[in-house]
């Protein structure tokens, strides 16, 4: 099995997608914290589920559009 990079990397290879139809995005996060003396993010586990349901539902435009600090770019 190729690993996440490399199936990526196919994916789009054989896709040809429109540089349009992709968008950057970080998972939602509620703010950061600390652990020990490394700074993390702290995860949004409603805003997990809303995305999770959107990608499922093919809904990612209005996901966004109620959570706009996950796009990038």
């Amino acid at each position: 099995m190729g690993g996440v990079d490399q199936d990526f990397a196919n994916f789009v290879a054989q896709s040809s997608p429109n540089a349009s139809q992709l968008h950057m995005m970080q998972a939602p996060i509620t703010g950061s914290g600390m652990i020990d003396t490394r700074s993390v993010d702290v995860v949004d586990v409603a805003g997990n589920a809303a995305l999770g349901k959107a990608l499922a539902n093919d809904t990612m435009a209005a996901f966004v559009a109620a959570h706009p600090n996950t796009e990038q770019g």
